[in-house]
């Protein structure tokens, strides 16, 4: 089985929309500290090529690092694809963008070229490649 968060996102340069989908399936590193100063979990997130969350940027010493399954980076800031269907890097976690399923485009876009829709995520399981999982879709606020 694969579990995917499918993302109808402003463009990287803010530049157009952007249908992106990441795998749910890989580890994520997060800081596992105690400070009572994380508006979301999301912030916990261990920046790429660092030993430090972004709220910690600055501290004298590394996070204290875990990891936790699904992921939960927000990825809000990605490198800019030359193509619409190139795939992407998260600049904050480091995880690539997935091909998305073309059958899962229509949940988040009015059109697979120049999606309009609002700002949009779906948690999506897909199992056998054949079958329909539509019923599967969880709708979340972005």
């Amino acid at each position: 089985m694969t579990y995917l968060k499918v993302q109808n996102l402003p463009g990287p340069g803010g530049e157009g929309r952007a249908i992106l989908a990441w795998s749910m399936d890989e580890p994520e590193a997060f800081c596992d500290s105690s400070d009572d100063i994380f508006v979301s979990s999301a912030q916990r997130v261990i920046v790429a090529g660092t030993d430090r969350c972004g709220p910690h940027v600055n501290a004298p010493d590394p996070c204290p690092r875990g990891q936790r399954m699904p992921p939960e980076c927000e990825h809000p800031v990605v490198t800019r694809p030359a193509g619409p269907d190139e795939l992407v890097r998260c600049l904050t976690c480091g995880a690539e963008s997935v091909p998305v399923p073309e059958r899962m485009r229509r949940f988040v876009t009015t059109g697979p070229a120049t999606p309009q829709a609002a700002d949009e995520s779906l948690d999506v399981i897909l199992g056998d490649p054949d079958a329909d999982h539509s019923s599967l879709l969880t709708p979340e606020a972005s």
